[in-house]
């Protein structure tokens, strides 16, 4: 294929993710990220060249600031669609502020990994092995919580049962009768006149 049917084809998708991003209702800002992205390798084909011709740490850090970037934007748009909550996205935002501050203030990482001994990749490997730790922990809390949660639900439904059993165990007079005791039906047992 030549590099004009690449392109044209490029084109087409992007155009095609951007309309289905504004017709959409979830996805959207991924489908619209992608959609400027192959609009964007279509209108300047020389990027790949470009990308290439910068150094190894400069391409390292344009990937960092990249993907920090688009871990924001989609935490923000999980918390603005309320899929996410605010507290379990400050993590992942904190985490993708210390990335992108890396990624272009380099200065002070640079001191961080002379003083530590580290090289520039193996800190940010150990940021994010720390993220992960951090995510772990947050969520056993989370899982603890919830444990006890369905615990004191399942006691209180006990409770509400044996509640309803006692209940419906104690005759009661029938008015119709003339007093005769008569065990109450559940409500599931009731029949509506309309049925």
């Amino acid at each position: 294929m030549t590099p004009t049917v690449w392109r044209t084809g490029a084109a087409a998708l992007g155009v095609a993710f951007l309309v289905w991003a504004a017709a959409g209702r979830r996805g959207r800002i991924a489908r619209g990220i992608l959609g400027t992205a192959l609009l964007g390798a279509a209108v300047y084909p020389g990027w790949a060249e470009r990308l290439a011709s910068l150094p190894p740490m400069a391409r390292v850090r344009l990937v960092m600031a990249v993907a920090s970037v688009l871990v924001m934007i989609v935490n923000i748009e999980a918390i603005r669609a309320a899929r996410l909550r605010e507290r379990y996205a400050l993590l992942w935002i904190g985490t993708s502020l210390f990335i992108l501050g890396g990624a272009v203030f380099t200065g002070w990482l640079d001191g961080l990994s002379a003083a530590l001994g580290m090289q520039y990749v193996s800190i940010i490997v150990a940021v994010i092995f720390v993220f992960l730790v951090l995510v772990a922990f947050q969520f056993s809390v989370e899982i603890s919580r919830l444990n006890e949660d369905r615990t004191r639900l399942a006691q209180r439904i006990a409770l509400l049962q044996a509640r309803w059993e006692e209940k419906k165990a104690v005759p009661r007079p029938n008015p119709s009768s003339g007093g005769t005791p008569f065990i109450e039906s559940s409500p599931a047992e009731t029949k509506h006149p309309t049925e």
